[in-house]
């Protein structure tokens, strides 16, 4: 299954059309480099580059950007912060609902969100500071649009603050402010996009816990928020409500902001961090918080970068992984330790205790605590070691109506693999359609496709006494006969039998009819205008006169038909009576009007051949007019030569018997 990893730019950068990484944020937002693999100079690397994401690690679940632009998300549902309409947790990736041409998502603490083509940004979850951004407080289990924000080329969702950075260059802030994260001035919550003053010519941003990061295309990084730990890079622990430079960096190419601690990305390929420590975060080899950003001595090389709550990560140039911290589940890491059963790697991203990461065959890894299947591997188990996540997709197969038939083929799957649906006829049943959300899909009984998501398919199918009204009301032989005039079913022995009354338009009459008995057959049809029968017609099929008809006129007005055979009729004789106006009688069906069409839905396919195969090896019996069409090649027997004759037309290989 193809993930986002390139990003669709939409302008050029440094001369390369559409070059760029799909990474994320979880409650930080993490951003590449591309200018480290094309040695560029630092102010053209921060320049014209669309951030977007691929996977977000929040708080207890995950998120990721399918190629189709779709979303999917899995663990902790409490807020609806899936998107699927529910509040049931998911131990593997689930689809959002009613969302696509996506570009980047941002998982916080219970909420999500999602940067669309258009350039609109959706929320769905937890929303009890505002963070949606729709001028409520209200949680939402599906995604909504943030209020009156377009323009948007990057997104990154913290604990219950939410940043957005615009085409033009400016931030805009919602969500909690009770640590001035906003950047607006105040302390006040915003349930609504407010613009960050004094800020622009910004090419990244990233929300923390309480603080938030800004990177601006000259390479200086600025920031605003909680201030416990030094997190601001300012050298005090003061809290600010309104954005100041982090002392001491230039030339930053990418910034990623941590519960309670930040890194940045040099355009050297090394990377700085401060803050909070108590957990070894900052990878400087010691558990000692800083107030000034500190270099982390044993890692260089590096593409990409993220700060989780406690733990910090990291993708070299030669694609392997590193980490350190504590995600509560491994061991505590006070300096960057390579994960070596991963490599390959090209993006990463840590959420509160878990972490995602992204190899260069599009598989998605995830390690840490799983307590609500945040991992993805349909389970609760946590892991210290990555392991792959699942994207199994459930294909359900439904049966109209139920005993119609049976549809094999059904059940789970991975995204990617190839599916063959089967449908099979019951005793009395025909086949029709797959159908999805009752749109057709294909009037074959059988249905490959590629697994892209969840998806239920119906198999369709009627009575045979259905078909036969179907095709009575298809013009066959240039007579029409209403559905409201088909009649009742009688059985016997020998098959099903109908009776019809019939009223024909266009001065035909048609009917047909089942002798049980010896009896006479009698059918009834409305006196056609205008037309003059005589009192009997014989009508010759072959060498065999099979069928008298005698025509009376009731006391009613109606006509009455008497049909009978020249011989005394076998129990369960067919007999066929066709009347035209013009006093001509048809000969049957012929290539133009249905001749092979056994199953009656206006085409010669697979299904018509196997039919006749059945009667042909006596596993079924087909009705006379059925047999009729079978007859293709109209020497007076169904047997394996009209088969073949279907067959090669059923295929393509002749265009008429």
């Amino acid at each position: 299954m193809k993930w986002y990893y390139a990003s669709r730019i939409k302008e050029k950068m440094f001369g390369i059309s559409g070059t760029g990484i799909r990474i994320s944020h979880m409650l930080p937002v993490v951003l590449l480099v591309l200018a480290l693999l094309f040695s560029l100079p630092m102010s053209a690397a921060a320049q014209d580059f669309d951030i977007e994401t691929m996977v977000a690690a929040g708080s207890s679940h995950s998120l990721a950007v399918r190629g189709d632009g779709s979303v999917w998300a899995w663990g902790y549902n409490g807020y609806g912060q899936l998107g699927n309409g529910s509040h049931r947790d998911s131990h593997v990736p689930i689809k959002v609902d009613d969302l696509d041409r996506v570009l980047a998502v941002s998982a916080g603490n219970g909420y999500s969100v999602a940067l669309m083509e258009d350039g609109t940004v959706w929320a769905w979850g937890r929303n009890s500071s505002g963070q949606l951004g729709n001028a409520t407080r209200t949680d939402r289990d599906e995604p909504k649009k943030v209020y009156k924000l377009d323009g948007v080329k990057a997104i990154s969702a913290g604990y219950a603050h939410t940043l957005a950075l615009k085409k033009d260059g400016t931030v805009w802030a919602w969500g909690y402010n009770g640590y001035g994260q906003i950047g607006d001035g105040t302390m006040n919550d915003r349930t609504i996009p407010v613009k960050v003053p004094g800020l622009s010519g910004v090419v990244a941003v990233s929300a923390g816990y309480g603080h938030s990061l800004a990177l601006k295309k000259d390479g200086t990084v600025w920031a605003w928020g909680n201030n416990d730990w030094g997190q601001l890079g300012d050298n005090t622990t003061t809290g600010r409500t309104m954005p100041v430079e982090v002392a001491n960096l230039t030339s930053i190419r990418a910034i990623s902001a941590g519960q309670n601690h930040s890194l940045a990305l040099h355009a050297d390929g090394m990377v700085w961090a401060w803050g909070r420590n108590s957990s070894g975060q900052l990878g400087i080899g010691t558990t000692t918080g800083q107030l000034v950003p500190t270099r982390i001595p044993e890692l260089s090389g590096v593409l990409v970068i993220s700060a989780g709550d406690n733990c910090s990560a990291a993708v070299r140039v030669t694609g392997s992984l590193w980490a350190w911290g504590s995600d509560g589940v491994s061991t505590m890491r006070i300096r960057p330790v390579q994960l070596t059963t991963l490599s390959g790697m090209k993006a990463v991203n840590t959420g509160g205790s878990h972490s995602l990461a992204l190899k260069s065959d599009d598989s998605v890894w995830a390690w840490g605590n799983n307590s609500y299947g945040q991992l993805g591997d349909n389970s609760t188990a946590s892991r210290i070691d990555p392991v792959k996540v699942s994207f199994k997709c459930l294909i359900a197969t439904r049966v109209y109506p139920s005993g119609g038939g049976t549809a094999a083929g059904g059940g789970v799957y991975d995204h990617g693999d190839r599916v063959t649906l089967e449908a099979t006829a019951g005793s009395g049943y025909s086949f029709i359609d797959w159908t999805e959300q009752g749109e057709q899909i294909t009037t074959k009984n059988t249905y490959s496709f590629t697994v892209t998501g969840d998806c239920t398919l119906d198999a369709n199918f009627r009575t045979v006494l259905d078909v036969l009204k179907s095709y009575l009301k298809d013009n066959y032989n240039g007579v029409r006969v209403e559905e409201s005039a088909i009649g009742t079913v009688l059985e016997d022995e020998y098959s099903d039998a109908y009776s019809y009354r019939a009223s024909a338009g266009d001065n035909l009459i048609f009917a047909i009819g089942w002798a049980e008995t010896d009896s006479d057959l009698t059918m009834e049809v409305y006196k056609p205008y205008g037309s003059e029968l005589n009192d009997h017609k014989t009508h010759t099929v072959g060498d065999t006169k099979i069928v008298i008809l005698e025509v009376e006129e009731a006391a009613s007005g109606t006509w009455i038909y008497k049909v009978f055979g020249e011989d005394t009729p076998a129990d369960g004789q067919l007999y066929t009576v066709l009347v035209a106006s013009s006093d001509e009688f048809f000969d049957g069906p012929s290539a133009g009007n249905g001749l092979g069409d056994i199953d009656g839905n206006g085409q010669i396919n697979i299904n018509d051949v196997v039919m006749v195969m059945r009667d042909v090896l006596a596993l079924e019996t087909l009705s006379y007019d059925k047999r009729l069409l079978a007859d293709v090649n109209e020497d007076g027997r169904v047997d394996i030569l009209d088969v073949a004759l279907m067959q090669r037309r059923a295929l393509g290989l002749i265009s008429s018997f």
